[in-house]
């Protein structure tokens, strides 16, 4: 089942901020109404990496294993309280100029180009539409409460965790500068 939680990929519109365990259980919900019986193996890109532990912690009997592909995690920078003004100028930018983002994100789009066409158009006309970046900007300003609410949940339980990263980030528009961290993996599959 692939999975695209509200206001997310190819998903309608959110509700708006909900609490981390509220998007959780939509995934729950979703599976339950698709007859997917757990226990399930949960793969997570980004801040889905963060969702899929939290399906984890919270119910830990229905997952056998973690997938975490470039996740966000404890000691990756997140976006800082006056980093919101530096968004707002990038999505009125995106907006005056949807191509922009072409520019701003080389290696991504290079990526996604490599994708047959049928996956790779839908995929850029997607992302080009100028009133998607508000999706990400929400991200953004959720990523901090998100990881705390993981942070400071219940233990993840003892199965399997796969961490997958390798993708170089393009740099913030405007920086010049690479981000970067190591996420570590211990025995019990906490990351680091």
């Amino acid at each position: 089942m692939l999975y695209d939680r509200a206001g997310s990929g190819w998903s309608d519109p959110g509700p708006g901020e909900r609490p981390v365990r509220e998007i959780v259980t939509d995934l729950h919900d979703a599976q339950g109404l698709a007859d997917i019986e757990g226990p399930y193996l949960l793969v997570g890109h980004s801040l889905g990496g963060l969702l899929v532990r939290t399906f984890a912690q919270h119910l830990p009997d229905e997952v056998v294993g973690l997938v975490l592909i470039d996740p966000s995690a404890e000691g990756i920078p997140l976006p800082e309280e006056g980093d919101k003004a530096v968004v707002q100028a990038m999505l009125s930018e995106l907006r005056r100029n949807p191509d922009i983002a072409r520019e701003w994100y080389l290696t991504l789009f290079a990526e996604w180009e490599k994708l047959p066409a049928q996956v790779c158009d839908p995929l850029i006309t997607r992302h080009m539409d100028p009133d998607r970046p508000i999706i990400g900007l929400r991200d953004m300003q959720s990523a901090r409460r998100i990881q705390e609410e993981v942070t400071n949940g219940p233990a993840l339980p003892d199965v399997p965790v796969t961490v997958l990263t390798g993708m170089q980030i393009d740099p913030m528009p405007g920086t010049g500068q690479r981000r970067g961290g190591a996420i570590k993996v211990s025995r019990c599959g906490t990351v680091l």
